[in-house]
């Protein structure tokens, strides 16, 4: 297994035009994952006899919040509404996550490349765009990006693509012309429905991904760890 792919700017012969950069931020900018895991975690087992282990989690990587709870409550058949829930489950996610969410270097690295080109950035994030204001302010990231967009700002999350070309759209620059930065299969989903070029950096490490990730521009096969920022940045350039 190769660590790293460079995909379809060299099958398809694609000359790219990046003017733009759009990072996912759970799992993809910031190591957060079990933050969402304690909290579901936490809730879940607070409301019902059911036990909740990082096995049960995988299913709900990547998508947005809303999204996670509909799928939580009608599965672990929880009491109360969607929005009651989901605000207990952001509040425990947010007293978590303020104490206990770290920057990948690597990531910090691709994004300060991006800066020192002029290439303007976006945060499009399931997590609910209050939280993830505090939580960019909080690690220091919120500086780079001028479009923050969180779950609650469009009416579908991903895979659905209209955070993307909202980002897009607010950036000012053609949905062809900007690259995501995605861990997630629902992520990459999305990106690939804007019409977008592509690193992805999975969070879950298979040994064998989903063909959606095989059409990605760029493709960390070993994640974060075999994740190499400036091999990334000059191909997609």
């Amino acid at each position: 297994m190769f660590t790293a792919r460079l995909l379809r700017a060299v099958n398809d012969n694609i000359i790219i035009m990046i003017k733009a950069a759009i990072f996912d931020f759970d799992g993809t900018l910031v190591d957060s994952e079990d933050n969402y895991y304690l909290a579901d975690k936490t809730l879940i087992e607070s409301k019902s006899n059911a036990v909740f282990t990082k096995a049960d989690k995988e299913e709900f990587i990547g998508l947005d919040g809303k999204e996670v709870i509909r799928r939580i409550k009608d599965k672990y058949h929880l009491r109360g509404t969607v929005e009651q829930l989901l605000e207990q489950k952001n509040s425990l996610y947010l007293r978590i996550a303020l104490q206990n969410t770290k920057v990948y270097p690597k990531m910090l690295h691709l994004v300060q490349m991006f800066q020192s080109h002029n290439i303007p950035m976006a945060v499009a994030s399931g997590t609910y765009n209050d939280n993830l204001h505090k939580l960019l302010e909080a690690t220091n990231l919120k500086q780079y990006f001028k479009v923050i967009l969180g779950g609650d700002d469009v009416p579908l999350g991903k895979p659905d693509p209209a955070i993307f070309l909202t980002a897009a759209a607010k950036l000012g620059i053609d949905p062809h012309n900007c690259v995501v930065i995605e861990d997630s299969l629902h992520g990459v989903e999305a990106a690939l429905a804007a019409g977008m070029h592509i690193i992805a950096v999975p969070y879950l490490i298979k040994p064998h991904y989903e063909d959606e990730f095989y059409r990605c521009d760029f493709l960390s096969e070993s994640g974060m760890d075999g994740f190499e920022p400036e091999e990334a940045f000059k191909q997609i350039l």
